[in-house]
Parts: structure tokens; sequence; C-alpha cells
């Protein structure tokens, strides 16, 4: 908690502090291994179709 915000929800904390939500930053990250991996910088990629899981590298997303 900072000081001073603790009447803020967590929202608009964040907004305050110029900074994303959890969401946005596990999307972020989603994306740059997405984008390494279309570049040829990551190696390993594996994707389970059944278990809905879709693996680069060490990182784990769910398929929709």
């Amino acid at each position: 908690m900072v000081r001073g915000m603790e009447n803020l929800s967590c929202e608009e904390s964040l907004r305050e502090l110029r900074l994303f939500s959890l969401d946005k930053r596990r999307l972020r990250g989603d994306l740059l291994v997405s984008f390494q991996y279309l570049k040829g910088l990551v190696r390993k990629m594996r994707t389970n179709f059944l278990t809905g899981l879709f693996v680069i590298g060490q990182r784990i997303m769910v398929l929709n």
C-alpha cells in the first residue's frame, strides 16, 4: 500500500502510479514471446490442443 492512497481502489491506484494491470502485463509478455518466436529468437514451441496449452520456451499460455 502506498501512503496517501489507502482510500483509492486498485484500478485508481494503478492509474495514479501510471502502472498497468496484471492482465495487461501478462498480455504484453505473451505478445513479446510470440513476436520472438515468429522472428526465430525462441527455439522451442509445443502446442497441446487437448489440454489447451500453448508452450513457447518456458512460458505457458492457455488457448481460448
